[in-house]
């Protein structure tokens, strides 16, 4: 079952079954980075790391979000 979690104007869902770390450092890839978790990386339209937490592998996905205004 998932849970959600929101900090300021930032939403975090998640299945606490699957992540022991603190919520909002595992959304964040300088978390893993300090930790030697990387595992991999795949580019696209954004960037996704694989981390290895402490109960599996992990995806993490940054999607680039471009802005457009109707002139």
């Amino acid at each position: 079952m998932f849970s959600t979690k929101q900090v300021d104007n930032t939403w975090y869902y998640f299945n606490p079954d699957l992540l022991d770390e603190n919520v909002e450092s595992a959304f964040n890839i300088a978390y893993w980075r300090q930790r030697g978790a990387i595992i991999g990386s795949a580019q696209g339209r954004g960037t996704t790391w694989f981390v290895q937490g402490s109960k599996g592998a992990y995806a993490l996905s940054t999607i680039a979000v471009e802005a457009y205004s109707a002139k």
